[in-house]
């Protein structure tokens, strides 16, 4: 009874949006790897007649009945009265036709990143694709909802993306280390000439917050335990990151590897040689100038205004409130900006801090 009542309180609100035409669109509704099943959108909000047979048997039934009865009676395709639960594999995409940051945008660079605990389905993950405008100033191109991120998810999301544009083919792909996004990117765009950078923020040589190696990762790991030499190698990596010519790099990187060598640490050295040297290209600061993107801060500001703003740190919403919320979110944020750009009015605080943290690599 109180999942009816939140469908009132949270708002029921797919139909205004499919009364408007091609304003919006959502791609694939439930999702088998091999086939995938479209849905109608307005199948997501009940009819009163529809609630009115759940309540009857609620007071009749119990729920794993109810769900059985659901599942055997009514087709998904075609009624709403369909229940899903978390062994169920799904997956949404979100697009707006006719917002044209995808179009503009994209590309200058794309940025890809996902989170947690956005709905009342905990292992229900959400990735944003974001695009910078002419200001550098962060715009979600498109969204998906899915179970476990694997690449034959996130290949979704590009094909819908191929559909608005066909020839689409960024100058950067940046997101962290998962490999599931830029593998389903190629998947769909073999022939992308598109570089991909690793966010620095999530570098195997950097700590969650940017500032270098973490002294405590070293020590535990067994492969420092000097306090002098920890302190050293922060400074010197943090040093390493933010230089713009190949060369200074080369010589630099050679200088630590030689003084960690000295210094005997032969087991961080392994690590370094697994994990980081055979991917200079991507993690680099030499690779990105003139770029963009440096960090997926602009994708983890969206994830953080997202459950701020619309969510209100609610992490048990419902999947088709939040698919409205990020529906309307786009067109709430172009907006400001086009009211910011006809006003002349300076740009955000955030925005500036975040550009600034850009240009280090430059």
């Amino acid at each position: 009874m109180q999942q009816i009542r939140r469908c009132h309180d949270e708002g029921q609100r797919e139909d205004r949006h499919i009364k408007k035409g091609d304003e919006t669109l959502f791609g694939a509704s439930e999702f088998d790897v091999q086939r995938r099943r479209q849905c109608n959108p307005s199948l997501l909000k009940w009819t009163t007649s529809e609630e009115e047979y759940l309540k009857g048997l609620l007071k009749e039934f119990t729920f794993d009945y109810i769900l059985k009865k659901m599942r055997s009676e009514n087709d998904p395709r075609l009624s709403r009265l369909y229940y899903i639960n978390k062994s169920d594999p799904w997956n949404l995409v979100v697009k707006n036709r006719l917002r044209p940051g995808l179009k503009e945008y994209s590309h200058r660079g794309v940025a890809l990143d996902d989170t947690f605990y956005t709905t009342r389905y905990n292992n229900l993950r959400l990735a944003a694709l974001l695009v910078a405008d002419k200001k550098d100033r962060g715009l979600p191109a498109g969204f998906l909802l899915c179970n476990n991120m694997t690449s034959e998810e996130v290949k979704i999301l590009f094909e819908e993306a191929k559909q608005i544009v066909p020839d689409f083919n960024p100058k950067i792909f940046l997101s962290d280390e998962a490999m599931a996004f830029f593998n389903g990117f190629k998947m769909v765009f073999p022939g992308s000439t598109a570089s991909l950078l690793f966010c620095l923020s999530h570098s195997p040589i950097m700590d969650e917050e940017g500032k270098g190696i973490s002294k405590d990762e070293l020590a535990a790991s067994y492969f420092i335990m000097s306090t002098v030499t920890c302190d050293a190698l922060k400074k010197a990596f943090s040093q390493l990151l933010k230089i713009a010519d190949e060369a200074t790099f080369q010589n630099r990187l050679t200088e630590v590897m030689s003084y960690l060598s000295i210094q005997g640490h032969d087991s961080f050295i392994s690590y370094l040689q697994c994990y980081c040297l055979g991917r200079i290209n991507e993690w680099a600061g030499f690779q990105r100038r003139g770029l963009v993107f440096n960090t997926t801060m602009i994708a983890e500001r969206w994830h953080g205004r997202l459950k701020t703003e619309y969510l209100h740190r609610n992490a048990t919403a419902r999947a088709d409130y939040l698919i409205d919320m990020l529906i309307k979110s786009s067109n709430e944020l172009a907006t400001p900006y086009f009211i910011m750009d006809r006003r002349k009015l300076a740009r955000p605080f955030r925005v500036r801090e975040c550009n600034a943290a850009h240009r280090t690599a430059v």
